[in-house]
C-alpha cells in the first residue's frame, strides 16, 4: 500500500493565513474607500450644483439636475450595499423606498423651475401640495434611506464578522486535515515498517475479481515463483495441512470453510504448509478478515502473511524432545517423582506400580514422609533440606520405602531441587530400587572373602597333609609293633584318632576351598540319603524326630558320594544342634525347575533342571546377622570346644564345586531350612542300597617308582611297600626320576609321585616317562593340586589319585587295586 500523498491544495489554502493571525481583507478595505470616493463625488456635485445656481441663476433647472446627480451618487453606495445582502428584503425595499422618495423630493424641485409643470399639481411650483410634497417626500425618503443604509451597514458588519470566522474555521479545518493527513501517512509508514520489520507479507483477495493484491514482492521471495506463475487458482491451492488457531483450532476444514461461507466467521487464523518453487517445504501462518460490502456480502479479503518456518522446525523440535523424554520418563525403570517445597508429592511417573506396587495417582497429593521408614526420615529430611540450601548440586540418599504390600524396600535416590524460573519450584527426584542389588552386594562381598579364605586354606592344607602324612604312617607301624594291652598302644592311638581329626580338619579347609579332588559319578541322592538314615537317627538322639521324603522321579546328580555325604552329615549335625530339646528333622529330596524369576534374585544360579535337598528343622533358628555370615569358615554360634566352624563352609564348598547351589531360610523361634540345588543329570546311577564290605588290603612283587620331594612323606611310602613286599625305586624330584628310570634294566610297573613338585610337576614328570613306557600306569597324590591333573575339580579321565593324608593301609590298596586293574586288562 503506497503512502498518503500530501495535497498541494493544502498548502495553498495555508498561505492565505492562520486562525491565530487578524483576518484583513483587502476587498473590505477597497470597498470602504469607494464609499468615501462616491461621498466625495457626490459632495462634489453638489458643490458645482450650487456653483452653477449662483453662476446661473437664469438657469435653476440646471442646479436641480446637477443637484439630482449629487443625490443619486449619494444613494449609488447604498443600493450596492442593499442589493448585495442576501436574505434582507426588508432593508432592500426600505432603501428603494427611501431613494424613491429622495429622488421624487429633487424632481419635484426641478419641475418647480420648468414651465411645462407649472401648472400640474404638486409639480408646479405655485400648485398646491409642491412644497409639502417636496418636505415630505425629502423627509421620509432621508429616514427610510439612513435606516436602511444604518441596519445595511450593521448586517454588513455582521456578515463580514461571520465571514470572517467561516475563513478562520476553514483555515483551522483546514490545517487540521493537514496534520491529519500527515499523521496517517506516518502511522501508514510506521505500520508498513512494523510489517516489514515482522517479515509480513500483506494482501487483499477480490472475490469478485479473483484476484490476490500484494502490496510488495516478498510473496516472491517467500515462494520463488513470478508475478505470472502466482495466479488466483494457484494460490487458493498451494496450502497443504491446514490447521485453525484460536476458537476454530481443531475442527475439520470443511466445516471452517462453511461456516466462513455462512458468514459465521468473518476473521480467522490459520497455519499451513507450501512448497516452493524448488520444493522447499514452508510452513506459513495466515490472519485474515472479510471486507464486507453495502449489500452485505464479502466483497474481499484482507490478511497478512508470516513465515513461521523456523518457528515451527523449534515447535517440532521441542515437540519431538517432549516425546523423547515423556517416553523416556514413562518407559523408565527408575521411578521419578516431582515434589513440592513441602515434601508433597506432584508427580510420579508409571514405574511407581512396578517398583512399590501403587496406581500411578495413589501417591499423588500426599507427603512422602509418610511411606518412608521412621528410622531413615532424619537422613532424608536432611539431604532435602542440605538440597534447598545448595541447589546447584545434586544429593544422594539411600531409604526404605514402603511397598503397597507392607514390604520394605530399599531405594537410592538422587534429586535437585528446582527453582522457579525452571518451571518446577520443586524437587525432582530419581530413585531406583537397590534391594535387588544391595543383597547382590553383599552375596558378592561374602563370596569374595569366602574365595580369599579359601586360598589361604589350600595352601596351608598342602604342607599340613604332608606332615599329617608322615605321623599318620608311622604311627600305624608303631602300633603294629607295640602290644595292643599296653599303655604306649593306647597313647599310639590316641595320636591316630587326633591325625585323623586334623586330617579331616584339612579336608574340609580344601572343601571350602573347593580344592578338594572329586571323583564324581552318577548318584542317586534318594539312594544316598537312605544309605545314610541309621547313621543319622544315631546322630541326632531320640528326642528329635526323623522324617525322609524320598522323590518320585529320578534325582540323579553328578557328584562325588563321599563328599556329599559329608554335606549331608554336617547339615544333620547342624540342625540337630540347632534343637537341644528336641523337635523334628525333615530331609527332603525332589526335583525342581529354576526359572528366570528365582534366577533374577540368585544371579550366581543358572536357569535349568535340579535336585532339591532340603534339610529342615524345628530349633532356635537365626537372626538374619548370623545368617550372612553362616558359610564363612569357623564362624560359629555353638559354645567353646563344641564346633570347629567349618562344618557349613565345608558343605558350601562341595556344593559349589559341582555347580550347585545352597540357601538357607530362618526364622527366630521357627526354625531353619537348608536348601541344596544340584544340577540334574540323567543316567545310570552307580551307588545302590548297602555298604560293601572292606577287604583286608595285599601286597605285590611289583616295581614302584617313588618320586615324592618331603623327605617324611617318602620314607614312610618306602617302608609301607618295602614291607608289602614291592621293590621301590626313590626319586626326590622329576630329573633323578628319569635318570633313575633310564639306569633301571627292568619293568617299572607303576609311577607314584607327588602332583606339586619344584622344577617338574608330577604331571610333567608322568608325561615324560609316558613317552618311554607307552603302557606306564600312574598314580598322583597330593594334599592339594592346582588343575594339574584335575579340571575344575573333578579328577580326568583315567587318572587315579590319592589325597594326602593317607595311611599304610590306604596307600597299599590304592597301590593294588590299580596294578590288579592292569594284570585284569592284560590277561583280557
Amino acid at each position: 500500500m503506497a503512502s498518503i500523498p500530501k495535497s498541494e491544495r493544502f498548502y495553498s489554502v495555508a498561505r492565505i493565513g492562520t486562525p491565530s493571525t487578524p483576518f484583513k481583507s483587502a476587498a473590505s478595505q477597497w470597498a470602504g474607500f469607494k464609499i468615501i470616493a462616491v461621498l466625495l463625488a457626490a459632495i462634489l456635485i453638489e458643490l458645482v450644483s450650487h456653483a452653477v445656481k449662483i453662476a446661473y441663476p437664469q438657469y435653476p433647472i440646471a442646479d436641480g439636475i446637477i443637484s439630482t446627480f449629487a443625490v443619486l451618487t449619494v444613494l449609488s453606495p447604498g443600493l450596492y450595499l442593499i442589493l448585495g445582502l442576501r436574505g434582507s428584503n426588508a432593508l432592500r425595499y426600505m432603501m428603494i423606498g427611501g431613494s424613491v422618495l429622495l429622488v421624487m423630493s429633487q424632481l419635484v424641485q426641478v419641475t418647480a423651475h420648468i414651465s411645462y409643470f407649472a401648472d400640474m399639481p404638486v409639480l408646479g411650483n405655485d400648485t398646491v401640495g409642491h412644497d409639502v410634497t417636496r418636505w415630505s417626500s425629502l423627509v421620509f425618503g432621508l429616514v427610510l434611506w439612513l435606516a436602511s443604509l444604518y441596519f445595511g451597514l450593521l448586517n454588513s458588519v455582521r456578515a463580514e464578522g461571520a465571514l470572517q470566522r467561516e475563513r478562520a474555521e476553514l483555515l483551522s479545518e483546514v490545517e487540521r486535515r493537514k496534520q491529519l493527513t500527515e499523521a496517517l501517512a506516518e502511522q501508514d509508514n510506521v505500520y508498513r515498517a512494523a510489517i516489514a520489520q515482522a517479515g509480513a507479507i500483506p494482501y487483499r483477495i477480490d472475490w469478485n475479481a479473483r484476484s490476490y493484491t500484494f502490496f510488495d514482492d516478498q510473496i516472491h521471495k517467500l515462494t520463488g515463483y513470478t508475478h505470472d506463475e502466482l495466479t488466483f487458482d494457484a494460490l487458493q491451492t498451494m496450502p497443504e495441512e491446514v490447521r485453525y488457531i484460536g476458537p476454530l483450532a481443531g475442527m475439520p476444514a470443511d466445516e471452517v470453510r462453511e461456516l466462513i461461507q455462512n458468514r459465521a466467521v468473518r476473521n480467522w487464523h490459520r497455519e499451513y504448509r507450501i512448497h516452493t518453487r524448488s520444493g522447499e517445504e514452508k510452513w506459513i501462518s495466515d490472519s485474515s478478515v472479510e471486507v464486507i460490502g453495502a449489500d452485505g456480502i464479502a466483497t474481499a479479503t484482507v490478511g497478512l502473511m508470516v513465515d513461521v518456518t523456523n518457528r515451527h522446525r523449534e515447535d517440532e523440535a521441542i515437540q519431538r524432545n517432549e516425546r523423547y523424554f515423556r517416553a523416556l520418563t514413562e518407559n523408565a525403570q527408575d521411578l521419578i517423582t516431582v515434589l513440592n517445597l513441602d515434601g508433597t508429592i506432584r508427580y510420579q511417573s508409571p514405574s511407581i506400580k512396578s517398583m512399590l506396587g501403587y496406581e500411578l495417582d495413589e501417591l499423588i497429593g500426599r507427603n512422602v514422609f509418610e511411606l518412608i521408614h521412621a528410622d531413615d526420615r532424619a537422613r532424608v529430611l536432611e539431604t532435602l533440606t542440605g538440597g534447598f540450601e545448595d541447589p546447584a548440586m545434586a544429593h544422594r540418599t539411600v531409604y526404605r520405602c514402603k511397598h503397597a504390600d507392607g514390604t520394605w524396600h530399599k531405594l537410592e535416590s538422587i534429586g535437585r531441587v528446582m527453582s522457579l524460573d525452571s518451571g518446577i519450584d520443586g524437587a525432582v527426584i530419581n530413585s531406583r530400587d537397590i534391594s535387588e542389588r544391595d543383597s547382590l552386594e553383599r552375596q558378592l562381598l561374602q563370596s569374595q572373602k569366602m574365595e580369599g579364605i579359601g586360598r589361604l586354606a589350600g595352601g596351608v592344607a598342602h604342607d599340613f597333609n604332608n606332615l599329617l602324612t608322615a605321623i599318620m604312617g608311622y604311627c600305624e607301624f608303631a602300633i603294629g609293633d607295640v602290644d595292643e594291652g599296653s599303655k604306649l598302644h593306647g597313647q599310639m592311638e590316641q595320636i591316630m584318632q587326633a591325625s585323623a581329626r586334623a586330617a579331616e580338619l584339612t579336608r574340609q579347609l580344601l572343601a571350602f576351598a573347593r580344592k578338594q579332588i572329586a571323583e564324581p559319578r552318577n548318584v542317586d541322592l534318594n539312594i544316598l540319603t537312605l544309605n545314610l538314615e541309621k547313621l543319622f537317627r544315631r546322630l541326632i538322639g531320640e528326642d528329635i524326630e526323623l522324617k525322609t521324603c524320598t522323590s518320585d522321579e529320578s534325582p540323579i546328580a553328578y557328584v562325588d558320594p563321599g563328599q556329599f555325604e559329608q554335606v549331608l552329615v554336617n547339615l544333620v549335625v547342624n540342625a540337630r544342634d540347632a534343637m537341644p530339646r528336641g523337635g523334628k528333622l525333615t530331609i527332603e529330596i525332589s526335583t525342581e525347575q529354576l526359572d528366570s524369576d528365582y534366577v533374577a534374585f540368585h544371579p550366581e544360579v543358572k536357569p535349568g533342571e535340579y535336585v532339591m535337598l532340603a534339610v529342615s528343622d524345628t530349633g532356635v533358628g537365626m537372626t538374619d546377622d548370623v545368617r550372612m555370615h553362616i558359610f564363612e569358615p569357623f564362624f560359629t554360634t555353638k559354645e567353646d570346644g563344641k564346633g570347629t566352624g567349618l562344618g557349613l563352609a565345608t558343605c558350601y564348598g562341595i556344593v559349589k564345586q559341582v555347580g550347585g547351589h545352597i540357601w538357607v531360610y530362618s526364622e527366630i523361634g521357627h526354625g531353619t531350612t537348608f536348601k541344596v540345588y544340584l544340577p540334574r543329570v540323567y543316567g545310570e546311577a552307580t551307588n545302590t542300597l548297602g555298604r560293601k564290605k572292606q577287604v583286608p588290603a595285599k601286597g605285590g612283587s611289583e616295581t614302584i617308582l617313588l618320586i615324592e620331594d618331603e623327605s617324611l612323606v617318602r620314607a614312610i611310602t618306602v617302608q609301607t611297600l618295602i614291607e608289602r613286599g614291592y621293590t621301590v625305586l626313590e626319586a626326590t624330584g622329576g630329573e633323578e626320576a628319569l635318570d633313575l628310570a633310564a639306569q633301571h634294566e627292568g619293568n617299572i610297573d607303576l609311577v607314584l609321585t607327588d602332583v606339586v613338585m619344584p622344577k617338574m610337576s608330577g604331571r610333567e614328570i608322568a608325561d615324560e616317562l609316558k613317552l618311554r613306557y607307552s603302557d606306564l600306569k600312574v598314580l598322583f597324590m597330593s594334599g592339594y593340586t592346582e588343575d594339574a591333573v584335575v579340571h575344575h575339580g573333578e579328577l580326568e579321565p583315567g587318572i587315579a589319585f590319592l589325597p594326602k593324608p593317607f595311611t599304610p593301609d590306604a596307600l597299599s590298596r590304592k597301590v593294588r587295586s590299580i596294578l590288579d586293574r592292569v594284570m585284569e586288562a592284560a590277561r583280557a
